[in-house]
C-alpha cells in the first residue's frame, strides 16, 4: 500500500519496540526511505520501485555507470590518512535518484551515530541498490572522519538489483565490516528463488553483486550462494510447467 499511498509509510514503519524518526524522500517521490531507532541502533530502509512513477522508471533504464559520489555534512578534518577510497562506479539512475535525497539521508545517520547508535542499511528492489549507496556514502563519511564506528553495521537488501560495478562491489564488500560478537554482521544478500531483478542489470554491462547471495528456496530453506545449475534448474521448472511471470510473481515484497 505505500507504493501509491505514500501518507501509509509511518504506519508501516509502526514496529513495536521502534521510533519512527522520519520519512525522507525526493520532490517526486522517487526516492523513499525511513529511519528508526531504538536504544543502540537505528535502521535506514529503502523503498522499492513504484511501478506508477514514471520518472522512477526512467531512472531503472539509465544502465550507465558513473562515478560514485556523496553529499557529506560535517566539515573535513584536516589531516586526512591519504586520498580517498575508491567507490567504484554505480548505476547512473540510482545516483541521480539518491543524490536528491543524500545529504538528508547522511545527515540523519550521522545525528544516530552522534549519540552512539549503530546503524544498518536495508531496502527491496531498487531500494536494494540505493540502500548499497547508502552504505557506501556511511563507508566514505568514516573515511573521512578516520572513525570506523561511522561504518555500517549491516547491510541488508532483498530482491536487490545491482547497483554498480566489480569496483564498487569489491569496496561495498571488504569494507562493510563483520564482528558477529558485536552484531556486526556485513552483507546479507537475499534472492527469492527464480526473482529476476537480481539478474539486472545485466552483468555484461559491467554490473556486479557485493557480498554473498543467500538464495530462499520455494520452501524457505535459505542456502549460501547456490551454485548456478541448481538456479537454472529452478527456473527452467515454472517455464516447463506453463507458468508465466514467475519471476516477477517471486519479486514481489509478500514473498
Amino acid at each position: 500500500r505505500i507504493y501509491s499511498r505514500h501518507e501509509l509509510l509511518r504506519e508501516a514503519l509502526a514496529i513495536p519496540g521502534w521510533t519512527v524518526d522520519r520519512v525522507i524522500s525526493s520532490r517526486c517521490l522517487t526516492a523513499v526511505c525511513g529511519i528508526l531507532y531504538r536504544d543502540g541502533e537505528a535502521i535506514v530502509v529503502w523503498r522499492g520501485t513504484n511501478i506508477t512513477n514514471r520518472k522512477t522508471i526512467k531512472a531503472n533504464g539509465r544502465v550507465d555507470l558513473v562515478r560514485f559520489t556523496v553529499r557529506l555534512p560535517g566539515r573535513q578534518i584536516p589531516e586526512l590518512p591519504g586520498p580517498a577510497p575508491d567507490a567504484g562506479r554505480v548505476h547512473a539512475g540510482l545516483a541521480e535518484l539518491f543524490g536528491e535525497v543524500d545529504l538528508q539521508v547522511m545527515t540523519a545517520i550521522t545525528n544516530h551515530l552522534a549519540v552512539g547508535r549503530r546503524v544498518f542499511v536495508a531496502g527491496h528492489s531498487q531500494g536494494g541498490g540505493l540502500a548499497q549507496l547508502t552504505a557506501a556514502g556511511m563507508l566514505l563519511l568514516a573515511w573521512r572522519q578516520v572513525n570506523e564506528d561511522l561504518a555500517p553495521a549491516g547491510l541488508i537488501t532483498c530482491g536487490s538489483m545491482r547497483a554498480g560495478d566489480a569496483q564498487f562491489s569489491h569496496f561495498l564488500t571488504h569494507a562493510v565490516p563483520v564482528d558477529p560478537e558485536h552484531g556486526d554482521f556485513g552483507i546479507l544478500r537475499f534472492r527469492n528463488n527464480n526473482d529476476i531483478v537480481p539478474l539486472l542489470p545485466p552483468g555484461r554491462c559491467g554490473y556486479r553483486h557485493a557480498g554473498e547471495e543467500l538464495y530462499i528456496w520455494p520452501n524457505g530453506v535459505v542456502s549460501r550462494n547456490p551454485g548456478l545449475a541448481i538456479k537454472l534448474y529452478q527456473r527452467l521448472k515454472p517455464i516447463v510447467c506453463g507458468i508465466i511471470g514467475d519471476g516477477f510473481a517471486d519479486h514481489a515484497i509478500g514473498e
